[in-house]
């Protein structure tokens, strides 16, 4: 009497189960996928103080009945309408498009951005549904303190870790988020003027979940490359570090930046998507306050 044991037994099943798989899948040929239409695609950060500016695009969908679809770039539209409404005055304003910077673009002065008030942005453009969407501008009354500033020097060819730890003295009874950014130039003296070798840009987010009214911890990492000599010119290194309160919109959607960033190039990962708080179409509108700013160089 033959015995088969258990380990062969699901060897077996496995194998009848790929094979009944297989049986089920078959190739069609010539399917009409459904096309989706374009939407409207909108930017917009804004904050007390600064120019208003929003982009408007159309967006791209693919048309996986049309080759050479996938890698369309993306045009700006020109002839939109674009509206900005202070929800607690009523006032508003429309904003103008700039031909020469292809986005819609308002003064300061003509148009008050105010902190802890709402508001609302409208786009029209012909051949696409309307959008709408809405911020709170943050109140900025938090403060910001820097605990510690460690720098670690790197070899001959690798550049110098940057690493700082400070906290946001965060209001009690409100969400807030944050945001910690550097901002280093580097430049040297090439006998005529000072001209920038290379720049980097970083940025830490973090939010007062079970920190509300106490201090908010951040910790933050940056590189440079060492001072060397540049055409007999000695090159330096200028830190400029900006502290934010941000919206929940700004906060959400530079976390969906961080996300696809660091799995675009991993195949084994789940997919992540942008976020989004536009009403009818795509993109962000969001709002930020400077908390601080400081700089040093060396």
């Amino acid at each position: 009497m033959n015995i088969i044991n258990s380990k062969t037994i699901k060897y077996i099943a496995i194998a009848l189960a790929a094979t009944m798989h297989y049986s089920c899948i078959k190739e069609v040929e010539n399917l009409n996928l459904p096309n989706t239409q374009p939407k409207l695609v909108v930017q917009s950060f804004i904050s007390p103080g600064d120019s208003i500016i929003a982009t408007v695009y159309a967006s791209k969908p693919i048309n996986y009945n049309i080759t050479g679809t996938h890698y369309s770039t993306f045009d700006t539209i020109k002839t939109a309408t674009v509206t900005l409404t202070n929800l607690t005055n009523g006032s508003s304003t429309t904003i103008p498009f700039d031909t020469d910077k292809k986005k819609y673009i308002l003064h300061p002065l003509d148009f008050t951005i105010e902190k802890g008030i709402e508001y609302e942005l409208n786009v029209t453009a012909n051949k696409f549904n309307p959008i709408t969407t809405r911020t709170t501008v943050p109140t900025g009354l938090a403060s910001v303190t820097i605990s510690k500033i460690d720098t670690t020097r790197g070899s001959q060819f690798e550049s110098s870790v940057i690493r700082i730890n400070g906290f946001f003295n965060d209001p009690a009874n409100e969400v807030n988020f944050y945001q910690f950014s550097s901002y280093i130039i580097n430049e040297y003296f090439s006998g005529e003027g000072y001209e920038i070798m290379y720049s980097t840009y970083n940025s830490t987010y973090v939010t007062d979940n079970n920190h509300n009214g106490g201090n908010v911890v951040f910790k933050h990492e940056t590189h440079y490359w060492e001072n060397e000599t540049v055409n007999g010119f000695n090159n330096t290194n200028t830190l400029i570090l900006y502290m934010y309160e941000v919206d929940e919109h700004y906060y959400r959607f530079h976390k969906s930046l961080e996300t696809i960033s660091d799995i675009m190039d991993n195949p084994f990962t789940e997919s992540a998507h942008l976020y989004s708080n536009i009403e009818g179409g795509l993109g962000v509108f969001a709002s930020f306050v400077r908390v601080e700013q400081t700089s040093t160089k060396e």
